[in-house]
């Protein structure tokens, strides 16, 4: 069977390398044999329009993507789901998954094509927008959430800090997803005692090796919107905190290390996502 996947974040950075890796992983477990990969720039994913006709599966891979059309001129996203939509009235089997939702400004064709695609996204507030197309939308953590990583020891640290949107890097940082794979960085925060970053792949990590953390607001909702999604009182705090901030953030932080365990046992037992049984009805 063929698979296409739009929106390959691959080369972006070291969290989004597993995602993809993640789900041609699961595309391969579901009997796909024959896996393409279209990136994010416009023209080239208009002209794979042809390559998906050809598949039995088109798999948008969401993301940080999908959002902000109703307020800036962005071309990717209305490009992703223009395809989305054409290839599902071809009668391709078709799905939106592993997704931010925000600030969405859609047409009626589009919005069948959601209607008419198995959708997950990340958070509950991208669900309460996007349940309002199709009513059958499922939450699932980031896919890089569910890769293994195996322990390595490393030198303990006291605080890392990673990276930001909106603001420049701090001077303080030394973790960095765009510079370090996936495995370094979750074994380095697991012998750390404390994490700073606006980053949402970072602070995946961060949950993955169990490591407290202060948490920015990035460019969407999706860092706030994990806290929400496993009901947890962490607090978050603006995208432009200054480096002289951090001791006082991390101290309030501080007061709810009960809430971060609550937070990181409700994530490992969330079932890992597939798409085996999930697109047969669409």
């Amino acid at each position: 069977m063929i698979a296409v996947i739009l929106n390959n974040t691959f080369d972006y950075h070291y969290g989004c390398k597993k995602v993809i890796q993640y789900l041609i992983s699961d595309l391969q477990n579901c009997g796909y044999t024959d896996i393409t990969l279209i990136g994010q720039k416009t023209r080239e994913i208009q002209q794979a329009r042809t390559k998906c006709y050809e598949a039995d599966l088109v798999v948008l891979n969401g993301e940080g993507t999908m959002h902000s059309t109703a307020f800036k001129n962005r071309d990717t996203p209305i490009a992703l789901l223009e395809n989305l939509t054409a290839v599902n009235h071809k009668g391709v089997k078709t799905a939106l998954i592993n997704t931010v939702w925000q600030d969405m400004q859609i047409d009626d064709s589009t919005a069948y094509a959601i209607e008419n695609s198995y959708v997950s996204c990340r958070e509950v507030y991208s669900y309460e927008q996007l349940k309002i197309i199709n009513s059958d939308t499922e939450i699932h953590l980031d896919l890089s959430y569910f890769v293994d990583v195996p322990y390595i020891k490393t030198e303990q640290l006291d605080r890392v800090i990673g990276k930001f949107f909106k603001r420049q890097d701090s001077e303080q940082k030394n973790l960095d997803i765009f510079e370090e794979d996936w495995d370094t960085i979750v074994n380095r925060l697991r012998h750390a005692s404390w994490f700073v970053t606006g980053r949402h792949h970072e602070l995946y990590a961060a949950c993955k090796a169990r490591c407290p953390f202060t948490v920015l607001r990035g460019n969407t909702w999706k860092n706030e919107g994990l806290l929400a999604t496993a009901n947890v009182d962490i607090p978050f705090f603006n995208s432009f905190l200054r480096d002289e901030e951090f001791d006082f953030a991390i101290l309030k932080c501080q007061n709810f290390i009960n809430e971060y365990n609550k937070l990181f046992d409700w994530m490992e037992n969330q079932p890992k996502f597939t798409l085996k049984g999930k697109i047969n009805e669409y």
